[in-house]
């Protein structure tokens, strides 16, 4: 590995930003932060203030979030609108003084290089970082949990579901596997649904997507439960109504039992079987016409394709992070489901308890920056201006790619 030089000697006196740059949310801070920022990542107009937009954590003082249209930096988890990006990134560091600075930012590019990827050179050239380092979101968990040897990351946020494996910090590529479905594509399933049978919601994204997180869970025993949502009265213990805000004196949707009495009049919809439907796709994609593996089955998938004598240590070690593990009884459906198709014992990693899974990634970027186990593996400025993206990619390109490689080093 390559020696530090003088100046990151000289930078690891100086504090460091940790930017988990995610499809929906940005969870930023330095590391002497004990809580991250959590920001949306996203410009969004108001169909009410015509003629403002905001950026970023701006849409806190946006009064009236209905209709809101998003312009997103990310399509599929990738960025492909910099300079939609760039404005975020601007308004999120406002104030904050990047000078002799070092930053982490996650990059789906650092997992599977897709795309062009700019973000080095905004970071030095725009803002004026002094060293970057660049990981996967799920590579800053591996990295984290090299003590573990091998653990099995489950990554289920906004734009995708990825499971990614690792050995001592490294991600086994043959083993990554990427499922297409995320919060987003949750979202816009519940409210085609809830459009065609009850009230046009289309244009309602934000409102959606927190009815979404309010009124969803996993069911453990699908048919069972959707038995119980065909009953009818008190019998159906599943039906819902989410009240609807109305940005006056509702900020967001309340989800209640069915009102039995008269009250003024309220926008309601009612949620029954969709409530539980709508997670399923995680688990059945083919339930909503997608012809991809479930989950379960992709961890399984991911499993088969590591070396034979780490597999059973990887059922044994699975680290959820991503927006979907909060949905109620995931892990629990998760690692049911994975044991009725392995022959080992499946078990969660036992260091998540008390983390939001959503946060789970840059708590683990601020670890390995305070334990110091990166320290050489940031890219300076001068490196940067120097060798330009082949320093970037030597530093934050590292796979096993030979299962033969692979055996040897266990």
């Amino acid at each position: 590995s390559r020696l530090p030089t003088i100046n990151r000697m000289v930078a690891t006196r100086h504090r460091t930003l940790i930017m988990d740059n995610g499809g929906h949310t940005i969870k930023m801070g330095w590391n002497t932060d004990e809580n991250p920022r959590v920001i949306p990542n996203s410009i969004v107009k108001g169909k009410n203030e015509r003629k403002r937009v905001f950026v970023g954590e701006e849409l806190t003082e946006c009064t009236d979030r209905s209709s809101l249209f998003f312009l997103l930096p990310l399509e599929k988890g990738y960025i492909v609108n910099w300079d939609v990006q760039q404005q975020i990134w601007e308004r999120s560091l406002k104030g904050e003084s990047q000078e002799e600075s070092r930053i982490v930012l996650t990059h789906p590019n650092a997992l599977v290089p897709a795309v062009k990827d700019e973000s080095c050179e905004i970071l030095f050239e725009m803002f004026g970082f002094g060293e970057v380092f660049k990981s996967s979101t799920a590579g800053l968990i591996g990295q984290c949990k090299r003590q573990s040897r091998v653990v099995l990351v489950v990554d289920s946020g906004f734009s995708f579901t990825h499971i990614v494996p690792f050995l001592d910090g490294t991600i086994i590529q043959k083993g990554v596997v990427r499922m297409d479905i995320g919060g987003k594509l949750l979202t816009n399933q519940l409210k085609e649904w809830v459009s065609y049978r009850e009230l046009n919601v289309v244009e309602e994204t934000f409102v959606m997507n927190e009815c979404k997180e309010d009124a969803c869970f996993v069911s453990l025993q699908f048919d069972k439960d959707a038995e119980i949502a065909r009953r009818r009265g008190e019998e159906n213990t599943m039906v819902r109504e989410y009240v609807l805000p109305d940005f006056s004196t509702r900020q967001r949707g309340i989800l209640r039992t069915p009102a039995r009495t008269f009250e003024e009049e309220v926008q309601k919809i009612r949620l029954n079987i969709e409530r539980f439907s709508i997670p399923e796709a995680l688990f059945n994609p083919s339930n909503i016409g997608i012809n991809q593996m479930g989950i379960a089955e992709c961890i399984v998938h991911s499993v088969n394709r590591c070396p034979e004598n780490i597999r059973e240590a990887l059922v044994q070690n699975i680290y959820l992070i991503g927006g979907n593990c909060k949905f109620a009884n995931f892990q629990q459906r998760l690692l049911e489901e994975v044991g009725s198709l392995v022959e080992w014992k499946v078990s969660a990693s036992g260091d998540m308890e008390g983390e939001d899974p959503v946060e789970r990634g840059w708590r683990a970027g601020k670890r390995l920056v305070n334990g110091g186990s990166i320290e050489r593996r940031f890219v300076t400025k001068e490196e940067y201006a120097e060798e330009g993206e082949e320093a970037c990619a030597r530093a934050f390109l590292h796979f096993h790619r030979e299962d033969v490689e692979r055996e040897r080093r266990i």
